[in-house]
């Protein structure tokens, strides 16, 4: 019977799924990836001989192409539970594969490897240099790649290739049917404005009453048409007595 080899960027994850995975029995060994810290799959996956599986928290068709290009003979969701982690590992040590289905992204092999590049940290130059292009041909498969994900920033890209994108930026690609819910009634904001057309121009014709509710306070120290009074005008200082206008020697006739 084979064992299984558990390897994580997280020691505490490693020795965790270890103890978790002991009675796990299989017929040949099986190397068990833990993506923890996300994206620490891709590092170790090149080292791996046997067959292995990678456990990822990630759901982006962008990372798992990655992942599934390394060769894995399974890839495990951390949605999916341990049962399933375990039914994977059976499988794989009989020799069966354990993939999920990844959507097309819709790039380029070229874009792809730029994309690999801007989120491993990589500027312009750098790309430039590495692709043998010049800066800006570099600087225009940027943008394209921008462009594609949906991304403003480079900030944006990782966040998009990791599948991490906040709600406020996923309302930019989602279709409009989809609807976003807020946690709690409170924070969502009110849509019921009255719609009552006031004409400042118009504003003291109304009644005092009416008056408090469009200011939103009381009216007695506002101020009436008229009665603005004007800013004070600039007075020059008060000359002190001991003051003496200097002397100015004429000149000669």
């Amino acid at each position: 019977m084979g064992l299984i080899t558990v390897l994580s960027g997280s020691r505490l994850v490693q020795e965790s799924l270890s103890c978790a995975l002991s009675e796990l029995v299989v017929r040949r060994p099986v190397v068990l990836v833990a993506d923890y810290s996300l994206g620490s799959a891709l590092q170790l996956l090149p080292a791996v001989q046997a067959p292995c599986v990678v456990k990822t928290a990630s759901a982006s068709p962008y990372y798992l192409a990655d992942l599934i290009e390394h060769g894995p003979a399974g890839l495990v969701l951390e949605t999916a539970g341990l049962e399933t982690l375990k039914q994977a590992l059976v499988f794989v040590a009989d020799g069966r594969r354990v993939l999920p289905r990844v959507e097309d992204v819709g790039l380029m092999p070229r874009e792809r490897l730029v994309l690999r590049m801007l989120v491993s940290g990589l500027c312009n130059e750098a790309i430039a240099a590495q692709l043998k292009v010049s800066p800006r041909r570099a600087a225009n498969l940027v943008c394209d790649v921008k462009q594609a994900l949906g991304a403003e920033t480079r900030a944006d890209v990782v966040l998009r290739y990791f599948g991490m994108v906040p709600a406020t930026l996923m309302r930019k690609t989602l279709p409009d049917s989809v609807t976003f819910h807020y946690r709690s009634p409170v924070e969502k904001p009110s849509l019921e404005v009255a719609r009552k057309e006031v004409n400042p121009m118009k504003l003291r014709e109304l009644k005092p009453e009416e008056m408090e509710q469009v200011v939103g306070g009381s009216t007695e120290d506002f101020p009436k048409m008229g009665e603005v009074a004007e800013p004070p005008r600039f007075q020059s200082p008060p000359v002190p007595r001991w003051w003496h206008p200097p002397w100015i020697p004429r000149p000669r006739q």
